[in-house]
């Protein structure tokens, strides 16, 4: 089915009567957002102006989190109460059967795989933060590494197992698109927001700790003219 100039596999969220689910608006919303929000972040040409910005993504990510995890015995309990039926195997746990995450339409295993690769995509930025620390040390430097990810790969199997034992059957791919359990559920409604604001802190600093790492790398210092910084800034936007 063809929208104008944009094809699309799957188009049912663009075509219902909803007037944010048209593509003009919903691209329009994106390209305001990242015109008022992402790009100016992204110029930033010191990582600790985003200080506060990424500090405040962290804090909606762990709201996000605990209200998940906080409603997930409900969610649970629904499953075992309302969903499972010991004759009907559609209804039980698949803890073993792998291969579904490899049929169609869903092919969960790549999505999952992608998932945990754009992850961890954001390490390289903590050698920014490390030459900012004080009495930097190799011992110390490998001490916050190792903490940052056994903390990252906590959460991720938490939110993961939560997600899968709270909706085993027709499992969303992200949690927070669970079916809806409570007949009014505005404190997660925020959460939705504030998602959106962690993904939107995400990446310019992500951006901006490839951009310093960039230039270190390839200019052996991280101090360089206005021209020069300009000039590679263009350069890594158009790439």
């Amino acid at each position: 089915m063809d929208l104008g100039n944009f094809n699309y596999f799957d188009l049912k969220a663009f075509v219902t009567t909803s007037f944010w689910n048209y593509h003009y608006v919903k691209f329009s919303i994106m390209l305001f957002i990242l015109l008022i929000f992402i790009y100016p972040l992204s110029l930033y040409t010191d990582i600790s102006k985003l200080s506060f910005s990424s500090f405040l993504g962290v804090l909606s990510l762990l709201f996000v989190i605990v209200l998940v995890a906080a409603q997930s015995p409900w969610y649970i309990h629904y499953y075992w109460t309302k969903v499972y039926n010991e004759k009907i195997a559609s209804t039980h746990l698949n803890l073993f059967n792998v291969k579904t995450g490899f049929m169609y339409p869903t092919y969960n295993f790549f999505t999952g795989m992608a998932t945990i690769f754009y992850a961890y995509c954001c390490h390289f930025g903590v050698f920014a933060i490390l030459k900012t620390l004080n009495h930097r040390t190799p011992k110390r430097a490998q001490a916050i590494i190792k903490t940052t990810i056994l903390f990252d790969l906590s959460l991720y199997l938490l939110v993961g197992m939560l997600g899968y034992l709270s909706a085993p059957i027709k499992t969303p791919t992200l949690i927070i698109g669970r079916f809806k359990l409570f007949s009014s559920d505005i404190i997660f409604s925020f959460a939705k927001l504030f998602f959106v604001l962690t993904v939107l802190v995400k990446i310019p600093a992500a951006y901006n700790s490839f951009r310093l790492s960039f230039i270190e790398l390839f200019l052996q210092t991280n101090e360089v003219s206005k021209k020069v910084y300009i000039t590679l800034i263009k350069f890594l936007e158009i790439i």
